[in-house]
């Protein structure tokens, strides 16, 4: 019995989706399993460019690259930042980028050069 049917107040989370999801749909139940795991909230995926999966969370957006097999450390990596905000302003954060998440790095909206956060 699903959710919905226990509870008749229950409703699903929002979560817009855009771009071209016949290009992801094998990787959908994978995908979308670990995104509801995730500490970090996840508002919004955006598809439109394949060379860059962006998801705006609850930190910010943030930018993925392509989606690999790589995308569960890049979450585990998102959530070793969720502290971020009592370090940095969120409204001074264009994005996060987790493309390397060995190495992720953080684009100001006051500056064009990233600023490297090192091992999260």
């Amino acid at each position: 019995m699903g959710e919905s049917l226990l509870n008749p107040n229950f409703k699903p989370p929002a979560l817009k989706i855009s771009g071209q999801l016949d290009n992801y749909r094998p990787h959908w139940a994978k995908f979308y399993t670990l995104i509801r795991q995730s500490p970090v909230k996840v508002l919004e995926v955006d598809w439109n460019d394949q060379t860059n999966l962006i998801l705006k969370t609850e930190l910010g957006a943030v930018h993925f690259g392509a989606y690999s097999n790589n995308f569960a450390q890049q979450l585990k990596a998102l959530d070793q930042m969720r502290h971020l905000s009592s370090r940095v302003k969120p409204t001074e954060i264009a994005y996060i980028d987790l493309r390397n998440p060995d190495s992720p790095t953080i684009q100001m909206n006051t500056s064009k050069t990233p600023v490297k956060l090192g091992t999260p």
